[in-house]
């Protein structure tokens, strides 16, 4: 989680300091791809689960699935809507999102168990809340020393709310 909103709240500092403004239009390729990820690492154990389950022959049936989503998906957003390579980050990130809810239910139906807590829920609020205050504080003419202060600024507010008010144990 701190990872991917560090990254995404200097992706601007990262491409004006690269001097490349026209990349700016793939920021939201880095979302969607981002947040499809997020939520792939957080269910992530759920193949694990799976494969080694006695309903280890499921796993084709989730794998043919997302083949199936990532098609249709991709055919609808790339050529039905014209929307190029933010129509190609947004059907892999349903993609892969349908995939693994899928993958969650049944290993929620088959061994009662989901890697959702509230400590996740707590985490993942309070990184939006502090990336929304960090990411509207102003950028200086100097792209590299706005990386560094606002990954700074991010890190310690994400990092002593976490510690000091005990939100996810696991994490403590």
């Amino acid at each position: 989680v701190w990872l991917f909103f560090v990254i995404w709240l200097n992706l601007d500092n990262v491409y004006r300091l690269i001097g490349k403004e026209a990349y700016m239009s793939g920021k939201l390729v880095f979302v969607f791809i981002g947040l499809a990820r997020l939520f792939d690492i957080i269910s992530g154990l759920n193949t694990t689960i799976l494969i080694t389950s006695k309903a280890f022959k499921y796993d084709l049936l989730f794998n043919l699935l997302l083949l199936i989503i990532s098609i249709l998906t991709n055919y609808y957003f790339i050529f039905m809507l014209d929307e190029g390579v933010n129509g190609a980050a947004i059907a892999t990130m349903i993609s892969i999102l349908l995939y693994n809810v899928s993958r969650v239910i049944f290993v929620y139906k088959l061994a009662n168990i989901h890697p959702f807590t509230m400590g996740l829920l707590k985490v993942t609020v309070l990184a939006v809340v502090i990336w929304l205050g960090v990411s509207y504080m102003p950028d200086s003419s100097y792209p590299l020393l706005d990386i560094v202060w606002k990954s700074s600024l991010f890190t310690v507010f994400f990092g002593l709310t976490i510690l000091g008010f005990r939100i996810a144990p696991d994490l403590n």
